[in-house]
């Protein structure tokens, strides 16, 4: 299991490293910024669906929930003005 869990992050740091990254073309970085998109927008519905429709859970269960959904959501909106940073940057600079 913990192989799994080491394979999981080395894939989905290199994601998010790709998307920020702007030696790597164009085309790669959009694949991997949908990837991620893909990935993080599953995570917050699944969490979203458990803290609203999961009335037989505990309440401490729901607010670790809502927890966890607040942190995702705020590093994937950190992740998003990062990856329009560089594509502001690389726009700038074939502009010049």
């Amino acid at each position: 299991m913990i192989k799994i869990d080491i394979i999981y992050e080395f894939i989905f740091s290199g994601l998010t490293d790709t998307t920020q990254n702007s030696k790597i073309p164009r085309p790669v970085r959009i694949l991997a910024a949908i990837l991620v998109s893909i990935i993080f927008i599953i995570s917050i519905l699944t969490l979203g669906v458990y803290v609203v429709f999961a009335v037989d859970q505990g309440m401490f269960k729901r607010l670790i929930s809502a927890f966890l959904l607040l942190i995702i959501t705020g590093y994937y909106i950190h992740l998003l003005t990062a990856m329009k940073k560089t594509n502001n940057k690389n726009l700038n600079k074939d502009n010049d």
